[in-house]
């Protein structure tokens, strides 16, 4: 991200690190959710007559990392007391709510892993898990050889399913300067988004539109949705409109190394911004404009798509 961002350092003053002292930002979400100290935040864009902050995550995927741990523990067990290497796979997460996940899947992590081990002392190929919460789930099992199984993949889905994961962010959003956030998506940390056709680009557009859209009229407490909250003065509208935009890059020097593929960037400002002006492609994209530009795929401000 912070290599991304220097390639406009001709444009943008940059600081890495920035703490604020919480008492300057008193009617931010932090301070409302009683956090006592400062507020880290990654990144610093200084434009000309304004500041732009922005911390920067990891998109990982958060069922995969729980199933990557499941499947290790599970294909060691089959070496250990069968000296017999496996693979595990399971069918279809991409719709999968991000709220059941945190909220069920953690849970049953040992239930899962109980099954499955269960599974290969029977050598079973195919098993199917079901709780009572409502998660469903098919898992493959290869002895060894090549593991085939079934993805269906659709940006708008996913957009759903991923609605709430920015309120997992409220912490490091201010309330008298811009806050933004950095979503970096590598490949090595990500196998969820597909990167076919302009599949990356629907998914982000469409679940920025969710977190500014559809959220800002969610008056519910944030704490009922996350346990980053500690207290119901904050709503769900709240967040959603604290957050003045989200910029997601994939990460592909894996692959490339020329200039003009290094990074494919994703701009998404929210119209519905409460703290200052919202931003607009107008006001920030002369700050973007080098040979560099053309690492941005999509930048829009939902000028005329906000309802």
């Amino acid at each position: 991200a912070l290599d991304f961002y220097s390639q406009f350092s001709e444009f943008l003053g940059i600081s890495y690190i920035n703490l604020l002292e919480i008492k300057r930002h008193k009617e931010s979400i932090p301070a409302i959710n009683g956090q006592k100290e400062k507020i880290d935040i990654d990144l610093c864009l200084s434009l000309k007559s304004e500041k732009l902050f922005t911390d920067v995550k990891s998109f990982n995927c958060v069922h995969q990392i729980i199933f990557d741990r499941i499947f290790e523990a599970v294909e060691s067990y089959a070496a250990k007391e069968f000296k017999k290497s496996i693979l595990i796979g399971v069918d279809n997460l991409s719709s999968l709510d991000y709220l059941d996940v945190k909220n069920s899947l953690v849970s049953k992590r040992h239930e899962i892993e109980r099954i499955l081990k269960n599974a290969v002392k029977k050598n079973q190929n195919f098993v199917s898990y079901f709780s009572d919460s409502g998660l469903a789930f098919n898992f493959r099992i290869s002895w060894p050889g090549e593991l085939l199984t079934v993805k269906d993949y659709s940006p708008f889905a996913m957009a759903q399913a991923y609605r709430y994961k920015f309120l997992d962010y409220g912490n490091k959003l201010v309330d008298n300067e811009y806050s933004l956030i950095t979503m970096v998506k590598n490949p090595w940390f990500n196998e969820e988004t597909v990167d076919f056709g302009n599949f990356n680009n629907m998914f982000y557009r469409s679940l920025s539109r969710r977190t500014f859209m559809e959220l800002a009229k969610n008056d519910f407490p944030a704490k009922d949705y996350s346990s980053a909250y500690k207290t119901e003065k904050i709503k769900v509208c709240d967040v959603s409109k604290s957050i003045a935009g989200i910029v997601f890059i994939d990460d592909n020097s894996v692959r490339s190394k020329y200039y003009k593929s290094l990074y494919s960037a994703y701009i998404y400002l929210n119209p519905n911004y409460k703290n200052k002006t919202p931003l607009s492609i107008r006001s920030i994209e002369k700050f973007f404009r080098n040979k560099y530009e053309v690492q941005i795929k999509d930048f829009d401000d939902f000028k005329w798509d906000n309802y």
